[in-house]
């Protein structure tokens, strides 16, 4: 919504235009973002000429409410500068405008005030805004898998964010049979479960209180809540409570599992051998841990503890970590082959793991067709430019090939201006090829991608299944008109 008055604009006041034989509006081009207690935000005011003459000498006086502050200021469109508190422009053509954008920011103790904006040009206009409270959050830092033995201690962090505050005060909620060992902060004080910790300022950095916290052995088996939430301060708080809220698993095992293949590139009936390492983040011994293992190629043997049937090991006794290795053999069709790392049965298993740690296995299909791009001369990178690359394709086996198609993405970026028999319209027939054999595409482009673009590529890809059959060459955009040397880089 654009809002338009004679000589107006919100958070500026007496505002005045000084002009002749003109038309003169101000207005806000855009719904500026509403103001925070202590955050920058841009506010966009703009001055139009509708004419029918030109402005001379316009002069436009500002005045801030006391509590704003104008941190730095933008001209976006026009010509201008600022003199003390009035912004001078020296000519505005009729139908022009002239764009400034301000960048304000209300200071401390502003939230929740109702503020005025007055425009005066003859009548008085008044515009009321109400400052928004500064943003304040609590945050669970440490530890990322809430696992405790029973009767043993764990290290609890929190932090503060917030753009501006000031006398914010924490309580911390431990149930009973939860004592703090030790308690050690940022800044501020901690006394009778509440954490002062006084100004939090984000330019300033993260306030943090660490509790190291012992849990009595009679909570082994339960979920434990903890509650951190602010619950005082110098402003206004949000209507939801601002609070961190996380349960511990007292007496619970924390058992991750990883899988790692000791080849990523396997043709068909090629052995290929997975290890999945079982590890316990809790110093607690547990028993009957079952691990699921589905993998995607025919079993052949295992060696590791606990036993291995039909896709499940089971470790009967297990303390800090295991480990076993398993024996398979290719019988899948070619593609990529993502093995996700096993989740781990176990009935106080917390389950906090990390998602990374995946298996991936490339297999070629019958047939292992490589591509390859290189360039071989003329400047790099620049738009209008002429450049000549060359496409490999390189079949290594076992078998021989034949009806061989790659395809390319040239049409995107590049106009092709000569490229040998067999290559047409982003296809190039290349037929068959003998195990060790290899086809070359010697091609001239000219550069022709969009100015908004900072890089491109060069994409080749083999028509078929087998995924190695596939190349991609990055070229980094520069400005056209700029001498490059030309780079040769020749067999």
């Amino acid at each position: 919504m654009v809002r338009r008055f004679v000589i107006v604009y919100a958070m500026l006041t007496g505002m005045v235009l000084s002009a002749q034989s003109t038309n003169l509006i101000v207005s806000s081009p855009v719904d500026n973002p509403p103001l925070r207690e202590g955050v920058v935000s841009p506010v966009t005011v703009q001055v139009e000429n509708a004419g029918p003459g030109a402005a001379e000498n316009v002069r436009v006086s500002m005045t801030l409410d006391a509590g704003l502050t104008l941190v730095d200021y933008r001209v976006d469109l026009g010509s201008g500068r600022m003199n003390g508190t009035t912004w001078e422009i020296d000519r505005l053509p009729a139908a022009e405008v002239f764009v400034i954008i301000l960048y304000l920011r209300p200071e401390a103790g502003t939230s929740g005030q109702t503020l005025q904006a007055r425009y005066a040009v003859g009548d008085t206009h008044t515009d009321t805004f109400v400052i928004d409270a500064a943003e304040i959050a609590i945050h669970h830092d440490a530890p990322e898998r809430p696992v405790v033995a029973a009767g043993g201690t764990l290290v609890v962090r929190q932090s503060l964010s917030a753009e501006a505050a000031s006398g914010v005060k924490v309580a911390v909620t431990l149930p009973a049979g939860v004592s703090a060992e030790s308690v050690t902060l940022s800044q501020g004080s901690y006394a009778d479960g509440v954490w002062d910790a006084g100004h939090a300022a984000r330019r300033f950095g993260h306030p943090w209180i660490e509790m190291d916290l012992r849990f009595d052995a009679g909570l082994d088996g339960q979920q434990v809540p903890l509650v951190f939430e602010v619950v005082e301060a110098d402003q206004p708080l949000p209507a939801e409570p601002v609070r961190s809220a996380f349960t511990v698993a007292v007496g619970g095992v924390n058992l991750c599992a990883t899988i790692q293949a000791d080849r990523s590139e396997v043709m068909p009936g090629e052995p290929v051998t997975f290890t999945i390492t079982v590890a316990d983040t809790v110093p607690v011994t547990a028993s009957d841990v079952q691990v699921p293992i589905p993998l995607p190629f025919a079993y052949q043997s295992h060696s590791g503890p606990g036993t291995y049937a039909n896709g499940l090991w089971t470790l009967p006794d297990f303390e800090t970590s295991a480990q076993i290795e398993i024996v398979t053999v290719v019988d899948a069709p070619a593609g990529a082959y993502l093995v996700e790392p096993p989740a781990v049965i176990h009935p106080r298993s917390a389950g906090h793991c990390d998602p990374w740690g995946a298996a991936v296995v490339d297999v070629h299909g019958a047939v292992n067709l490589e591509m390859a791009v290189q360039e071989i001369g003329g400047p790099i990178g620049m738009i209008g430019g002429q450049t000549q690359y060359k496409a490999t394709l390189t079949n290594n086996g076992p078998a021989s090939a034949s009806g061989i198609v790659v395809y390319d993405s040239l049409d995107f970026f590049f106009t092709v201006d000569d490229a040998p028999g067999g290559y047409s319209d982003g296809r190039w027939t290349v037929g068959t090829l003998a195990p060790g054999e290899s086809a070359s595409l010697p091609l001239t482009l000219t550069l022709a991608a969009p100015d908004y673009a900072d890089r491109v590529t060069l994409d080749f890809y083999v028509a078929g299944d087998d995924p190695f059959g596939y190349a991609s060459y990055p070229i980094l955009m520069r400005p056209a008109g700029v001498d490059y040397a030309a780079a040769a880089h020749v067999d």
